[in-house]
């Protein structure tokens, strides 16, 4: 990842890596062994002070930041549960000075988090916190170029399942459609991978589950904005009456989320969000559209009212 060639984070996914730096001291592998670098006569009550002002600074610039009705309709339920874990992280209390020193320092390394080491700590943890923030904003803004040259419809796929938390995160080699992408851009793809098992070895062997929640959702959150691309060409939807076989040329109806012209391609989903066929629109009537099976990947495959339906708005 070259950092002349990619650009910034996108101010959807700014929120969601505020939530990585507060991750503390003791969950990262490059910092843990710098505890020893923690002063022991820390202002406990002035550091606390910084952190609620630092959060209100956080959540006044999210609530004026603008996204697209889209993505905030997408992103909404990962961004609530990611502000009330990212509340819970900067309300953890600093413990008491012990007797020991080294007690002292562990202690506080399991609630000094990353931007705290950036801002307030000696040089030598300072400037390694700092590597390493540089290095995660980097690899997310990496990863979500990469995403963005894959096709639209494993984009979508994998942004739905990153949506739904059906997806491993964690395991790129889980994720659904692998072995077509890798036909695709083999190259990309092992990129892919790479960055996303980097990423969650930045963490210790045995992180907290907040630290790894905020790195999961992360990951969740690039998927979803890669998988939208321009917000307003998503087509989304669900069966409203099915067909009475599964196969080529069977024509079914559905209502989306917005008026398609003929000819527009879109995938059904099934249960696990994985593309079982491809349908083309054929017509709209009153409140839904008419759709024929043109291709089926999945000869037992269930088509009910309520199956999803996804696809991108022709120009």
């Amino acid at each position: 990842c070259d950092p002349d060639q990619t650009s910034e984070l996108p101010d959807s996914l700014a929120g969601f890596l505020e939530t990585v730096t507060e991750i503390p001291v003791s969950d990262w592998a490059a910092l843990r062994p710098l505890a020893p670098h923690i002063p022991v006569n820390l202002n406990f009550s002035l550091l606390q002070q910084y952190r609620k002002i630092r959060a209100v600074e956080k959540h006044q610039k999210r609530e004026t930041g603008q996204l697209s009705a889209a993505l905030q309709g997408r992103l909404k339920s990962l961004q609530q549960n990611n502000r009330i874990l990212a509340t819970g992280m900067v309300r953890k209390p600093f413990p008491g000075k012990t007797g020991s020193m080294v007690e002292t320092q562990r202690e506080t390394s399991r609630v000094l988090s990353l931007e705290d080491a950036i801002t307030s700590m000696p040089a030598p943890l300072r400037r390694k916190a700092q590597q390493l923030m540089d290095n995660l904003e980097l690899v997310q803004s990496c990863l979500l170029q990469h995403l963005r040259g894959l096709s639209g419809s494993l984009r979508l796929t994998w942004g739905q399942l990153a949506e739904d938390n059906r997806l491993a995160v964690t395991d790129v080699s889980r994720w659904p459609g692998l072995e077509r992408a890798e036909q695709e851009d083999f190259n990309r793809v092992r990129t892919l991978s790479e960055l996303v098992n980097w990423w969650f070895r930045q963490l210790t062997d045995k992180p907290s589950a907040e630290s790894r929640q905020a790195m999961e959702d992360m990951i969740r959150a690039t998927l979803i904005v890669a998988s939208l691309g321009d917000p307003e060409e998503i087509i989304r939807g669900e069966v409203a009456a099915p067909p009475r076989l599964i196969r080529p040329g069977e024509r079914l109806k559905v209502r989306l989320n917005r008026t398609p012209l003929p000819g527009t391609e879109l995938q059904l989903l099934d249960d696990l969000q994985q593309v079982t066929a491809v349908l083309s629109v054929e017509d709209q009537v009153a409140d839904s559209t008419e759709v024929r099976i043109t291709r089926v990947f999945q000869n037992d495959i269930r088509i009910t009212s309520g199956s999803t339906v996804i696809g991108k708005i022709r120009r």
